[in-house]
């Protein structure tokens, strides 16, 4: 999945001079996969400033989505008035169950496992045995790791689950699992591989 953070994109709001706020817009988008459908739950989508304690709930109602159809595609989820400023890092909560369906068009039940973190290394998650929800923490999409929200300005978060980084394990049996990646990638590389808003 990726998520997109960009400012000027889409029609701005009228400024309220020194509101302290912006506004952010959530797409969710994929590049190319070995699968037909991957299924998923998003159950919330945070920016967080560690130093400050700031949190900002960008996305709080659970989205089901086939992550696989958004080749190329930004899926609009969400909107949400932020407090303006650098948030260092944004968390991303979903259902740990997985439905994927592969190029022979067999389906399978699995579980989301473990990340590939972006140093390659590939790490548990941590997920709640009760709920079912998993949450992944990445980096923002600038250089310094940041996501910055704009004051008085509509600043789009993009979040990409780049399937191609996917590895799945005992594809058909119980004991599917899935070792996930999710990039936070800039508006600009978002217009510049050609995905359209939608």
């Amino acid at each position: 999945l990726l998520v997109f953070l960009s400012c000027g994109v889409g029609k701005e709001p009228d400024p309220q001079q020194g509101s302290g706020k912006g506004t952010v817009a959530l797409f969710i988008t994929d590049n190319i996969s070995f699968y037909k459908q991957v299924v998923s739950t998003i159950t919330g989508v945070r920016l967080v400033n560690s130093g400050t304690g700031g949190v900002c709930e960008v996305m709080t109602d659970p989205l089901t989505l086939d992550i696989a159809n958004l080749t190329n595609l930004a899926h609009y989820a969400s909107l949400a008035e932020c407090a303006d400023g650098k948030y260092n890092r944004i968390d991303i909560d979903f259902q740990k169950s997985v439905v994927l369906m592969d190029n022979k068009d067999e389906t399978s039940a699995c579980v989301y496992t473990s990340y590939l973190s972006e140093s390659g290394v590939t790490n548990p998650l941590v997920c709640d045995p009760d709920s079912g929800n998993c949450t992944l923490s990445i980096r923002g999409g600038a250089r310094d790791g940041s996501v910055t929200v704009q004051e008085d300005r509509y600043n789009d978060l993009g979040i990409d689950f780049d399937l191609k980084q996917f590895t799945v394990a005992d594809f058909g049996n119980p004991a599917c699992s899935v070792t996930m990646t999710a990039v936070a990638i800039s508006a600009v590389d978002m217009n510049n591989s050609g995905r359209s808003h939608e």
